[in-house]
């Protein structure tokens, strides 16, 4: 993308990962600011964009260990390298770590069955700011 270009997409959170069709490099700058379409459930606990604690994740170990069961989760994928920027509701200016495609996702179990569960959709306008 382009500095002040911007592109909005949208995902249902039974996603494991969403593609979001940009290719990021290093040092980057991005504005991701989210907001929920469809009510946001994993099972029958609502939740948000921040997501929330979830004792069985203690277990079952979340994607993204440090953050929120549910919270969105932006990844940068390069081969086999990931690398995890925190979103949630915050649309501060994040900084690309590597180089790579941008995928998004809410953090839950680290198994592609424990997305099945989930419900309600998210719409990211994506800006680069530098």
């Amino acid at each position: 993308m382009n500095i002040a270009e911007t592109k909005t997409i949208k995902f249902h959170t039974k996603e494991y990962e969403y593609d979001s069709g940009i290719d990021v490099q290093i040092d980057e700058e991005y504005v991701f600011k989210a907001c929920v379409i469809d009510k946001l459930m994993d099972w029958f606990v609502p939740t948000t964009l921040d997501g929330f604690f979830n004792p069985l994740l203690l277990i079952l170990k979340k994607r993204v260990k440090s953050e929120n069961c549910f919270k969105l989760i932006a990844m940068i994928k390069n081969n086999d390298d990931k690398k995890y920027i925190a979103v949630g509701s915050d649309s501060k200016v994040k900084t690309c770590p590597m180089p790579g495609r941008l995928f998004f996702f809410v953090n839950d179990a680290d198994s592609k069955s424990a997305y099945k569960n989930n419900k309600g959709s998210i719409e990211i306008q994506i800006t680069r700011v530098e």
